[in-house]
């Protein structure tokens, strides 16, 4: 996919999954050299987190202590289109105030995990690693 069209492809994401919402703006951000396009988002209660796209990686960043989540596509349209509305649908989540932290016990003392519900079932994005629940159709990201 092209620069442009990765573009296009994350603002029909963000305005049919996010912008819905009166509570949540966007900011379009210059998206840097590993990047094809970038947006901020920000609700009303002062959260925030970014969305990203590139060839064959798609994130969303939160402020919450610096958690991301990614999925690796192909240059597909449609698989870069599958990730990036999997993805707004967790940054909707997190936005909207829907999630939780959980406190768990280690090895090296206690660890946060970020917690957000989606219609396909709970992300759980810690420090160093995200768990996305399981595709429908049995995949994986």
């Amino acid at each position: 996919m092209s620069v442009e069209r990765d573009r296009a492809v994350l603002e029909e994401i963000v305005r049919a999954v996010v912008e819905r919402h009166e509570e949540i703006r966007s900011e379009w951000q210059s998206p840097g050299s590993a990047w094809s396009a970038h947006v901020r988002l920000h609700s009303d209660e002062g959260r925030a987190c970014d969305l990203l796209t590139g060839a064959e990686w798609q994130e969303v960043r939160f402020e919450h202590r610096n958690r991301s989540a990614f999925i690796l596509t192909t240059t597909d349209e449609d698989d870069v289109r599958d990730a990036l509305c999997r993805l707004a649908q967790v940054a909707e989540a997190y936005l909207l105030g829907r999630g939780r932290v959980e406190h768990r016990r280690g090895i090296f003392g206690r660890r946060s995990v970020l917690v957000l519900p989606t219609a396909e079932g709970e992300w759980r994005i810690g420090k160093r690693a995200s768990n996305p629940p399981p595709m429908a159709g049995g995949g994986s990201t």
